[in-house]
């Protein structure tokens, strides 16, 4: 019998269906996580929390949501001050990120997050090092790989301002701009002026720093985020201060504490 015949001889393949219970699990935590991540959005952490509480995380079946549940949980224990729950978790994401589903851009998140983690320990040479790994990993001229280096220059520049390299400190606050302005993204777009008016407010330029300042705070208004708002206008209520506008300067901090 010749090949071709051996091969219509061979009876027909069945497909084999997905397990209906795994693909339901993952459907919930799909909707938990989209969830979840909207509340970190709105700085709702302790309610993302409670939506991840209970789902389950497929690391073996579905490592990408797995990884990015670890992502979402860790951010949100890392603003609630629960910093040795947040590196544990992003300790787990690093390693299942090493894994072969997964790209150098996810291991830079990966260090990224880590990275933002010493930040808020104090750790903050160790910061440095973990975010200038987290750059070396991205490649540039990609919309994702733009949108994480943005955050990463963001981090950095914080960075450099509690350790007073205050050039270091501008390049990275500028670049990180520039970035978020490229990808179109205003939340980041908010940070980053943020960061240019604190570091120019640090160097003496009170007028480029309230210039940055109120260009953060009308974007943030616009996209309805009030708690940044409310930060923008305090620091703006301090510059028209510093500037002899004491008048608006009280005007600032009302609206601030309003919000």
């Amino acid at each position: 019998m010749d090949v071709t015949a051996a091969l219509q001889a061979l009876p027909p393949v069945t497909p084999r269906l997905a397990d209906p219970h795994v693909v339901g699990e993952h459907a919930v935590t799909e909707a938990a996580l989209a969830q979840a991540e909207r509340l970190t959005e709105e700085h709702r952490y302790g309610e993302a929390l409670s939506v991840l509480g209970d789902v389950h995380i497929p690391s073996s079946s579905a490592p990408r949501l797995a990884l990015d549940v670890l992502f979402c949980e860790s951010w949100s224990r890392m603003y609630l001050g629960e910093l040795d729950a947040a590196v544990d978790t992003l300790e787990r994401a690093r390693g299942l990120g090493e894994g072969p589903a997964f790209t150098d851009l996810d291991r830079a998140e990966a260090l990224f997050r880590l990275g933002c983690c010493r930040v808020k320990l104090s750790k903050i040479s160790n910061a440095v090092a973990l975010l200038t790994a987290a750059l070396g990993l991205v490649h540039e001229g990609t919309v994702d790989g733009d949108r994480l280096r943005s955050r990463i220059f963001d981090w950095r520049s914080r960075c450099y301002q509690l350790q007073r390299e205050w050039e270091a400190a501008q390049v990275d606050a500028e670049r990180s701009l520039e970035l978020a302005r490229s990808v179109g993204d205003d939340r980041l777009v908010v940070l980053a002026k943020m960061q240019c008016s604190l570091v120019a407010e640090r160097r003496g330029a009170l007028l480029l720093a309230r210039y940055y300042a109120d260009g953060a705070r009308t974007l943030s208004a616009a996209s309805g985020d009030r708690q940044t708002e409310a930060r923008l206008l305090n620091n703006l209520g301090g510059l028209s201060f510093l500037l002899d506008a004491s008048a608006q300067a009280v005007a600032y901090l009302k609206e601030s504490f309003a919000l």
